[in-house]
C-alpha cells in the first residue's frame, strides 16, 4: 500500500496516522513533536511508541485534495 507522507508543517497532536514500513492497518494517534521526533499511542490499546517525522503518512480519510491531483 502507498501512502502519501505527511509535511511536518501538516503534522498536528491528534491526528490519526499510519507509519511507514508498518502494517498498513495501524494507526497510532499523535500524543506530542519534539523537534524531529513523535510521540505516538495506539488509539485502542494505547501502547506507546516514539517514531521520526519522517515516518509519519496519512490515513486514506485524511489526505487533503490537493495531495491526491495526479494520483488517482
Amino acid at each position: 500500500m502507498d501512502y502519501l507522507q505527511i509535511p511536518a508543517s501538516n503534522l498536528r497532536v491528534g491526528m490519526l496516522i499510519h507509519l511507514r514500513g508498518v502494517d498498513f492497518r495501524c494507526v497510532w494517534k499523535v500524543v506530542r513533536i519534539d523537534g524531529e521526533k513523535m510521540h505516538l499511542e495506539t488509539p485502542k490499546t494505547k501502547k506507546p511508541s516514539v517514531e521520526p517525522i519522517a515516518r509519519a503518512c496519512y490515513t486514506r480519510k485524511n489526505v487533503p485534495h490537493e495531495a491526491l491531483n495526479g494520483r488517482r
